[in-house]
């Protein structure tokens, strides 16, 4: 409840309870000292009656006459806090009692009382020795009726009791004031961020005449309006470039994919014409047609491969490229790929090695893309891998609280540059301008694989020394369940 109070009401709440503990103080202390000083005077004065009868009252004492009774007792009447006394000699015997009225308690019972004074039932009750000559003939007790005394505290009381209040109040008046000082600031910027409207690009700013820390405040919050317009206009125009940028992208992927259906007819008509070409060479011996066809036929497959290419790489870019999820037997997938590419690496003079640890057997992903991975990978390693050795490795592990299975292409080639490696996988780039003279290739393997691994909730990572070869390693989540239709969504327009 107490955080649901506003700074200025918790201000001025504490103000109030501090300024009353030290008012309620400051009154108890007061009215202490009071009584204090009231008592001291009682007692003084009590004294000082003491010794102007000291005269009378030793003569009676002495003399012990029923006139010197009489005589002190008329002027102890004129005395109205003298409520009672008692002369005592020097064996504190009782030789004279003045009592003012007559029901009040004698005063033999207070022949004990010693020389301190004692305040007790609204008296004070005092004891003081009768001497002459430094020699003490005996004592007096006061018994002094407090009443006048009491009467002027209790109205010092009252007086204080109606000062209290009217403190309290002007002090409340002095926090509410205080309190709306201090607080205004922090009103002035509430006020400011709700009048500030982001959507339409209106800010609030502030300004104050203070030299203070408000000051400071007070700039530092319009330097971060300063910062936030600069960096909604900036996100605002990367947006406007954004939506462009898709505009063109969609207009890209449209043409790449008209212009791949329109180029992919012809080119199947023109390999399979080929293939009947070096058919029909074969049975009339025409060996010169033979050679021809075959290279027709070789020189389509190529062009065909890049346009599938370009058109898988624009169906990542448009979030239009369908991923099928299905137990897919890891072993079978290796099996198939060496006996594809088992003719290229012969070809180079490589030796292929697969290793498959213990614990791999079926995993949850799409298996096209998983056998055009691991092609272009192993691939890529036997392309500038000469008389050298290529090794797949294959495993299962844990990342981030998931399992995983990971595939490892290592190759003795070529190898490359850290320079090279931050663009490596750059769309249509080759590792350095001489591969593509010496190796071929358009630089869409690699981008397309990584973008598959991607899309399935992988990634690839490589690591490589120039001269030493490379290993570029998968990986991608072993069970279906840690691959979410939403997951793949999202990683489909991203």
């Amino acid at each position: 409840m107490w955080h649901n109070i506003s700074i200025r009401s918790q201000l001025v709440i504490l103000f109030a309870l501090l300024l009353t503990f030290v008012e309620a103080g400051t009154l108890a202390l007061a009215y202490w000292f009071d009584i204090k000083e009231r008592r001291s005077l009682a007692i003084e004065q009590t004294r000082t009656l003491g010794r102007t009868l000291n005269h009378d009252l030793l003569k009676a004492l002495l003399n012990q006459q029923a006139s010197v009774y009489s005589d002190i007792s008329f002027r102890l009447s004129g005395f109205d806090s003298v409520a009672a006394l008692a002369l005592l000699d020097g064996k504190d015997k009782v030789v004279y009692q003045y009592q003012q009225q007559q029901n009040m308690q004698s005063i033999l019972d207070i022949t004990h009382i010693e020389t301190i004074p004692q305040f007790t039932g609204g008296f004070l009750l005092l004891r003081q020795p009768l001497k002459s000559d430094n020699y003490v003939f005996g004592s007096v007790i006061f018994k002094i009726d407090l009443a006048a005394y009491n009467t002027q505290l209790k109205e010092h009381l009252f007086v204080l009791l109606l000062i209290f209040p009217l403190e309290l109040f002007v002090g409340l008046a002095i926090a509410w004031r205080i309190s709306r000082a201090y607080t205004q600031p922090f009103t002035v910027l509430a006020d400011a961020m709700k009048a500030s409207d982001v959507q339409n690009n209106e800010y609030q700013y502030v300004s104050t005449r203070a030299k203070n820390e408000i000051a400071d405040l007070y700039e530092g919050y319009n330097l971060l309006i300063r910062q936030i317009e600069k960096t909604t206009d900036g996100l605002r125009q990367a947006i406007c470039h954004r939506e462009q940028s898709d505009v063109a992208n969609q207009a890209k992927s449209a043409f790449l994919a008209n212009m791949s259906h329109e180029l992919r007819t012809p080119l199947n008509a023109i390999i399979g014409y080929s293939e009947i070409i070096r058919e029909n060479s074969l049975e009339t011996h025409q060996s010169e047609l033979v050679r021809d066809s075959e290279n027709i036929n070789v020189a389509g497959r190529h062009l065909l491969s890049l346009i599938n290419s370009v058109l898988d790489l624009s169906k990542i870019e448009a979030g239009k490229m369908d991923v099928h999820l299905e137990p897919v037997s890891v072993k079978s997938v290796l099996y198939e790929l060496v006996s594809t590419i088992n003719p290229l690496v012969d070809k180079k003079h490589n030796r292929l090695t697969v290793e498959v640890k213990n614990g791999v057997d079926i995993i949850t992903t799409d298996l096209t893309k998983l056998r055009q991975i691991l092609i272009n990978l192993v691939s890529n390693a036997n392309k500038f891998t000469s008389n050298g050795e290529i090794k797949i490795e294959v495993w299962c592990a844990e990342y981030r609280d998931a399992g995983c299975c990971y595939f490892k292409i290592r190759d003795t080639g070529i190898g490359m540059s850290p320079e090279t490696l931050k663009k490596l996988f750059t769309p249509f780039t080759q590792a350095e301008k001489y591969t593509t003279r010496d190796f071929g290739g358009t630089g869409l393997g690699l981008t397309i694989s990584k973008r598959f691994c991607q899309l399935l909730g992988g990634d690839i990572t490589v690591e490589s020394e120039l001269g030493k070869g490379s290993a570029f390693t998968v990986r991608l989540p072993a069970a279906q369940s840690d691959i979410s239709n939403k997951d793949v969504e999202k990683r489909k327009a991203g």
